[in-house]
């Protein structure tokens, strides 16, 4: 009984075809490339850039243990990648840092699981990829600003500098309460003064390289206090 014979229903045919099929060469260089190409609509540019310095350090690897061809990229080739990444692919630190390295196998994972649905590697590759678990709070920088240090910020800045960037930065984390991130992507033509409810409007713009962290999902409005024209 074949595969091609059609006696086996579509979903076991479809099982078996992933299991079976012959892989495909591919280079490091290609498969790198094919999968940045994949992502550059799903994410930002600044995200894009980020993927590949870390898969920069993949292509090191494989370079230095003569792998041309991502077939032969198995169980085996993961943990010495994971070693190696942890701890002599950095010039600047002896040992990489847990979240460092959970987000880098992070993206590894995500690489292979591409490359399986183009026959670059063995079915079930990436579940090779063994992160690991932070802790909660654990490599996370949580810097939280009282609001009595707030006021007294804006207070100062508004006596001695007054509407200066420090003054409206602040004020605007003030009446808004959003990331300084989204602050920093605000343009002149984000803001709304006219009408009885003045806002600003948080947008993404790629284009103009005032960007949001999440990208365009993250686009909304925050709605200004009454007086806040006067600012």
């Amino acid at each position: 009984m074949s595969i091609a014979d059609g006696s086996l229903p579509p979903g076991v045919r479809d099982l078996i075809s992933a299991y079976t099929d012959p892989l495909e060469p591919i280079s490091p260089d290609e498969a790198i490339n094919h999968f940045i190409d994949s992502k550059k609509n799903d994410v930002t540019q600044k995200t894009v850039d980020e993927y590949e310095n870390k898969l920069d350090y993949l292509k090191e690897f494989c370079e230095k243990n003569g792998i041309e061809n991502l077939n032969d990229f198995n169980g085996r080739k993961i943990i010495e990648f994971s070693k190696w990444r942890k701890e002599e692919s950095s010039d600047k630190v002896d040992e990489l840092s847990k979240k460092t390295m959970r987000d880098d196998l992070y993206l590894l994972a995500d690489f292979l699981r591409f490359l399986e649905k183009i026959n670059g590697v063995k079915q079930d590759t990436a579940a090779a990829v063994d992160p690991p678990t932070l802790e909660a709070g654990e490599g996370v920088r949580d810097v939280e600003l009282k609001i009595e240090t707030l006021k007294e910020i804006t207070t100062y800045l508004s006596k001695y500098k007054y509407a200066s960037r420090e003054h409206v930065s602040i004020k605007t984390v003030e009446e808004t309460g959003r990331r300084l991130g989204c602050i920093h992507s605000l343009d002149l033509c984000d803001a709304h003064l006219d009408g009885p409810n003045p806002y600003l409007e948080f947008r993404h713009h790629d284009d103009r390289n005032t960007r949001l962290k999440n990208g365009k999902k993250a686009n909304n409005k925050s709605v200004l206090v009454k007086n806040s024209q006067k600012y």
